[in-house]
């Protein structure tokens, strides 16, 4: 506090630059940190509803027997509204098309999904719905199932040709490799 003295009575005038500085700067070091652990909060709890959607999806699925053992999954994924299940976590975390993959077939099923503090989802017919954490989506070439979700995309870029997350150059309409003009006369 800033005192001063006048004819033997103190006087207080209030409180000095510099300590109202401390206590802002103190201030602003809780609250970042309180931010961030409420950020991580958030991401956390994000991550375990994305699990549990999809595990969700996977247990209904794998309920819909057509005989004892037997899935047929392209339809219990059509009687389970899995796809728009998935349109709609996609929706509420802000997650494009190209973050996430789903593949169906009559005899198997696989799900990837991005998770909020780093990696992928994935949960397929081989686990039955029991899910894991992959580094990827599924590569381009082999099964769509678990194991090959290994390929990694950058957060919210789309995969399209001339883009870095894929290898392949551009290509024009007329067929030919993009050197950055695509005339119609080559």
């Amino acid at each position: 506090m800033y005192k001063r003295e006048h004819r033997g009575v103190s006087l207080v005038k209030g409180f000095s630059m510099v300590e109202l500085l401390i206590v802002i700067g103190i201030s602003g070091l809780i609250s970042g940190g309180v931010f961030v652990a409420v950020k991580a909060s958030k991401e956390k709890g994000a991550d375990a509803e994305t699990r549990t959607v999809i595990s969700d999806i996977s247990v209904k699925v794998e309920e819909q027997e057509i005989a004892p053992g037997v899935v047929d999954y392209e339809k219990s994924f059509t009687t389970t509204e899995a796809t728009s299940r998935l349109v709609e976590l996609a929706s509420k975390y802000k997650v494009s098309s190209e973050n996430y993959e789903y593949s169906v077939s009559k005899d198997s099923y696989a799900i990837v999904f991005p998770l909020k503090r780093g990696g992928y989802y994935c949960i397929d017919s081989a686990d039955k719905a029991t899910g894991r954490q992959v580094v990827g989506l599924f590569e381009t070439s082999g099964p769509k199932n678990c194991d090959n979700a290994t390929r990694i995309v950058q957060p919210d870029e789309a995969c399209v040709p001339g883009n870095p997350c894929d290898p392949s150059p551009p290509i024009c309409e007329n067929g030919e490799i993009w050197d950055g003009d695509c005339d119609p006369a080559k």
